[in-house]
């Protein structure tokens, strides 16, 4: 009587993993590697909201903790080598690319490229004067109970 059920719950084994591995998306495949743990989710809040809406609650928020667990082992596992080579190879990129443009600024003899103009700095010490005159004008302000 057990093989039946055995058989079943082998086939849908196969489909669950045949539709992770379909997508190519790693949010999807993400997503559906903790696909049973939804299901066991909805079933698990819907039977403590018959028993007490603050079970409902507290399960709710274990299931919750249970599915973020899911997606990052399954993150973690799978992806996190990838995500860290690719962000070693923009940070070397991006190191390498400001290395190229203070070499070329100093060949055209143009140190102060990315510097704003000398009106907008001007500009800006006359507002800070400003404010800072305004503020000695004012009196103290005081709480009041």
């Amino acid at each position: 009587m057990l093989k039946p059920f055995s058989l079943i719950f082998f086939c849908l084994v196969l489909v669950w993993l045949g539709s992770i591995v379909v997508t190519s998306d790693p949010t999807e495949r993400i997503d559906r590697s903790c696909s049973p743990l939804t299901i066991v989710d909805k079933a698990a809040v819907a039977t403590a909201l018959l028993l007490n809406e603050q079970l409902a609650a507290g399960t709710k928020r274990a299931m919750a903790d249970w599915q973020y667990g899911c997606r990052f082992i399954v993150w973690k596992v799978f992806y996190e080598g990838d995500w860290q080579m690719h962000a070693a190879q923009a940070a070397a990129q991006d190191t390498a690319q400001q290395r190229r443009a203070r070499e070329e600024a100093q060949q055209d003899g143009d140190f102060y490229k990315d510097a704003p103009p000398l009106s907008a700095l001007a500009h800006q010490g006359a507002q800070a004067n400003h404010a800072d005159a305004t503020k000695s004008m004012r009196p103290p302000q005081t709480e009041r109970n």
